[in-house]
């Protein structure tokens, strides 16, 4: 088992690694070289020097039966959070809501396989994906009220992901066509589906991959798509693709700001088309094996950096300003991750409240200038 799978069997589902698009057993071996040059390098740092920019409270946000687990996905704009847990009927991951800390169950549109919950928007509509097949995904959305829609296809099979939605209720993620090729797609609030197309074509030994990743209030979408042998980050705008270079674009805020990563998953940021990578907790110029998982309007990202001390493999991360937050693990915890951040700095994730003990869905809250972290 190498680095990369690791990291998976820990994180939530909606953060593990993407097996459906086409090339991936190649993209995983390079990826597990980088990261363990990333906890090498990281190892040689001194994170404490990252927790002097600002104060961070965490608070356990529960689960739906005690000792059983869950995970926070997404936060939007009115504080409502989604995510997953496990239901003590069946003991399978269920779609849930927490209004504040109130945690309920919503539509559970997928007939026992693993729900991958991805983003709300401010109206409470959520998208994500469930698991069909070994290797094929359905899209996915549920409405405010919880009630879940099959988003339609490019192919007989439905198959495909849904990723982001915005405002407006424009859905961003990918669909299979009949001949196995990967489409970016946006997904309209009327339920109809627009063909992005590809940014260009690949070796003549893959199929065709493209798939959009993030969507911002203006339609702008940010994505990856297979060019040659390379993947490509992108963004689109108007029927027009800009090839952003090797890597994969995930994220973009409502001015402009995208975020994802570079081959090595070294993450980035664009600005204007200018292309910066982040900073490492610890303050390496590289992040090797940090992740980006969330944006928010003010240009705050988070995600999560890998730790090296002996029995803790992430730690929950915040980049604001140029500089790096480490948000820390619940009291008496040793993982977390933070995979959403909405625009009054709310950030939901996961992790566990004790050595060894199941996740929990986590929230946190960033202000002051001297970093502690404490229980509710």
């Amino acid at each position: 088992m190498d680095v990369e799978d690791v990291m998976r069997n820990n994180l939530p589902f909606g953060m593990r690694a993407n097996r459906h698009d086409h090339g991936a057993g190649q993209r995983s071996k390079q990826a597990s070289r980088w990261r363990w040059a990333g906890l090498a390098c990281l190892s040689a740092l001194n994170i404490a020097g990252a927790q002097a920019a600002g104060k961070v409270k965490v608070v356990d946000m529960g689960e739906l039966a005690v000792g059983l687990g869950s995970d926070a996905s997404a936060i939007n704009n009115a504080g409502r959070t989604v995510g997953r847990a496990i239901s003590a009927v069946d003991f399978q991951y269920r779609q849930v809501v927490w209004d504040g800390l109130a945690i309920s169950e919503f539509s559970h549109c997928c007939a026992g396989f693993l729900p991958d919950i991805q983003s709300i928007n401010l109206a409470g509509d959520v998208v994500g994906h469930y698991k069909a097949t070994k290797v094929h995904w359905v899209p996915v959305r549920w409405d405010a009220q919880g009630t879940s829609y099959a988003l339609p296809a490019l192919g007989p099979f439905g198959f495909g992901k849904a990723w982001a939605v915005n405002d407006a209720g424009q859905i961003a993620g990918s669909s299979v066509d009949a001949n196995d090729d990967i489409h970016a797609v946006v997904w309209q609030p009327d339920g109809s589906l627009v063909d992005l197309g590809f940014l260009g074509e690949p070796a003549p030994e893959f199929k065709r991959f493209s798939e959009a990743r993030g969507i911002n209030a203006s339609g702008v979408v940010v994505g990856q798509a297979l060019v040659g042998n390379q993947y490509q980050a992108f963004s689109w705008r108007n029927g027009t693709f800009t090839d952003l270079g090797p890597g994969a674009a995930t994220h973009i805020n409502n001015n402009g700001l995208m975020a994802g990563y570079l081959p090595g998953f070294i993450p980035v940021s664009w600005t204007n088309g200018v292309k910066k990578k982040l900073p490492a907790l610890g303050g390496g110029k590289t992040a090797y094996g940090h992740q980006v998982n969330g944006i928010n309007n003010a240009g705050d990202l988070v995600g999560f950096a890998p730790a090296p001390s002996p029995g803790v493999f992430t730690i929950a991360v915040l980049w604001r300003g140029g500089k790096v937050i480490q948000l820390g693990h619940y009291p008496g915890g040793t993982n977390s991750y933070a995979t959403g951040i909405n625009d009054q700095g709310q950030i939901v994730g996961a992790g566990n409240l004790v050595a060894g003990g199941p996740h929990h869905a986590l929230r946190w809250t960033v202000k002051g200038k001297a970093i502690t972290v404490s229980a509710p």
